[in-house]
């Protein structure tokens, strides 16, 4: 959700018994704190305390600026707790985004920006700290123009993060696919460390985008491609054969 200038009320709803819960007002919603300029939420299980959580990322405006807070509600404590933001976090900027995924490993994964590149902001449930990883170079240094488009998706293959980017140049689609490696650990000197480049496919003539994996060798792609407006229908590739 983008620009709701407070932040959002929270429900959970438990689709097996119905039940509905509304959780508590958060130190967020009320004064000294600004308007709300974005709001990320994400919801999970942390496996080694065996409660679920809720994860809000507020951007506040401060001046000119515009200052990331976070906090955590644990459905164990039934309450908020503010979370520190420390490290390179504090350059991400929090924006509209359906491009998120869960793991199994009890990590929320968002795709925002970070200083004009593209990058995955990621949540550990377990430890509660941020961490910031940059997309593959390939793809954040690929210029978007007219004429050459790219576009990423996070998914999940085999209970690991993939990205999977489309390249488009002279009228043809190449796909790349990078595995995030399990640690989620980001060396600053070599952030290309993060990534397992797995496979390419193509170049496919004609213009495409991934909608996600269907089984493991099969990626299902939609065809047609008119600047962020995809008309065409969906197909399944079979990356192998």
């Amino acid at each position: 959700m983008g620009r709701p200038f407070r932040p959002p009320s929270i429900v959970l709803w438990n689709p097996a018994t119905t039940e509905v819960n509304m959780l508590p007002k958060s130190l967020f919603d009320f004064p000294p704190y600004k308007p709300v300029s974005y709001c990320l939420v994400g919801f999970g299980f942390d496996g080694n305390a065996k409660t679920y959580k809720v994860v809000k990322l507020v951007s506040f405006e401060v001046g000119d600026d515009e200052v990331n807070y976070a906090e955590v509600y644990t459905s164990s404590s039934g309450c908020w707790r503010f979370l520190p933001i420390r490290g390179n976090f504090q350059d991400v900027e929090l924006c509209i985004t359906d491009n998120s995924m869960y793991t199994n490993d009890g990590v929320l994964h968002w795709s925002l920006l970070q200083r004009g590149y593209t990058a995955v902001a990621s949540f550990d449930m377990g430890e509660e700290v941020f961490r910031v990883t940059p997309l593959p170079k390939k793809f954040n240094l690929f210029p978007y123009t007219d004429d050459r488009r790219k576009f990423h998706s996070l998914k999940l293959l085999k209970d690991s993060l993939v990205v999977i980017c489309s390249f488009h140049e002279d009228g043809c689609t190449t796909f790349v696919h990078w595995l995030m490696k399990a640690n989620h650990e980001v060396d600053d000197d070599d952030p290309e460390s993060s990534w397992f480049r797995v496979s390419t496919w193509g170049p496919l003539p004609g213009f495409y985008t991934s909608l996600g994996f269907w089984q493991n060798n099969e990626l299902l792609i939609r065809t047609g491609c008119s600047t962020l407006e995809f008309d065409g229908l969906p197909f399944l590739y079979d990356i192998v054969t």
